[in-house]
């Protein structure tokens, strides 16, 4: 007896050490999950301001091409003019900086960039050598007759909207562009603005996360406590459940439904019913299409088959029943409801004392084949 509660109090010491590792566990788990919350919530962030940055990129893109396309069609409303005329008198007009600017090529060799000065440094350029990037290189090969078309391109390391459009004049095919370094759309005020509530948005989000982190944390200490309260009342449930299972087992050793009896058993079995009296009985045997539909046959039956039916092991595929007290009609009626087709059975042998006698004798030839086997 004191042995048994020293290995308790041993176990219980050993209980307590695993409760205080799994609390170290838990915390750690917590704080591992938050720090993984935060950083996914700014990787989120990230990429919404990302889209939201695109999205009005976009916007201003669209409001681009309708400028582009403006300027095109001033160009054909004044027919036989030469290059330099359209340069001097409509591209040349239009405003231009570091922040914005026009490009015009002519059979893909650059006529016009920016202004004078920058247009004297880049003439005679092809248009493939100026949009060298690969974006920018696409964007170009995209373009399409009087369609005006626009994305984002790189050039020089620097971001632009980019419009542009191809289009036919005085039997010449011509591409102009105008591109807009992207600060003009996202330092907007605005645009800043909505930044700036965004970012409190995050930091407020992210601090809400810590609140409920300590809050969690607390209640994971309570909860610890009354794990523990439970932990000792289960233990001596469990003990009592031992017992009671130790008690079940004993039982269901004797329980038909969970045993199978070996063939040769049938005989010792129709016996000791002949010496009990028992008046009626129904043999059956059954044959599957493999090992394992009888198997999970057996598994079924135990809860649909009651206690005084006895099932023996014939082979891998075939399994015999003994109905106890049951005629033809009912013992039909069990095999139908644990799902028994009529092509599964291959003997059914219903037997009857008052008619014939006992029931040993009428099954003989059952009996002898299992000695025989």
């Amino acid at each position: 007896m004191n042995r048994c509660m020293a290995d308790k109090k041993i176990k219980n010491n050993w209980d307590t050490t695993y409760k205080i590792k799994k609390s170290k566990r838990q915390f750690h788990l917590i704080l591992a999950a938050t720090v993984a919350a935060v950083l996914a919530i700014t990787f989120a962030g990230g990429l919404l301001m990302r889209q939201y940055e695109m999205a009005a990129l976009r916007v201003y893109a669209e409001q681009q091409d309708a400028y582009v396309q403006l300027v095109v069609d001033q160009i054909n409303l004044q027919p036989e003019r030469t290059d330099e005329e359209i340069i001097s008198k409509i591209v040349g007009t239009l405003d231009s900086g570091d922040s914005h600017y026009w490009t015009l090529a002519k059979d893909d060799t650059l006529i016009f960039v920016k202004n004078v000065t920058e247009t004297n440094r880049y003439l005679g350029i092809r248009n493939d050598e100026f949009y060298g990037t690969s974006s920018a290189a696409k964007f170009m090969e995209k373009m399409t007759l009087y369609r005006v078309q626009h994305d984002i391109i790189f050039i020089d390391g620097v971001r632009f909207v980019a419009s542009g459009v191809l289009f036919e004049y005085n039997d010449s095919f011509y591409k102009i562009c105008l591109l807009t370094n992207e600060t003009v759309v996202l330092d907007n005020n605005d645009f800043l603005a909505t930044k700036i509530n965004m970012c409190i948005y995050v930091v407020l989000l992210i601090l809400l996360i810590l609140v409920v982190m300590l809050a969690a944390e607390n209640m994971v200490h309570r909860r610890q406590m009354q794990i523990f309260r439970l932990e000792q009342r289960i233990r001596n449930q469990n003990l009592h459940m031992e017992e009671l299972e130790k008690e079940l087992d004993s039982v269901n050793s004797y329980d038909s439904r969970w045993n199978l009896y070996n063939y040769k058993m049938l005989g010792k079995f129709v016996e000791e019913f002949d010496k009990k009296g028992i008046k009626c009985a129904t043999y059956v045997c059954l044959q599957f299409a493999s090992a394992s539909e009888r198997k999970q046959f057996l598994e079924d039956t135990q809860v649909l088959l009651d206690a005084y039916i006895l099932r023996f092991d014939k082979s891998d595929t075939q399994l015999s029943l003994l109905f106890a007290k049951e005629g033809e009609p009912e013992t039909l009626r069990q095999l139908a409801r644990a799902g028994v087709t009529e092509d599964m059975i291959i003997e059914l042998r219903p037997v009857d004392y008052d008619y014939n006698g006992p029931l040993a004798e009428q099954l003989k030839d059952y009996i002898a084949e299992n000695n025989h086997g």
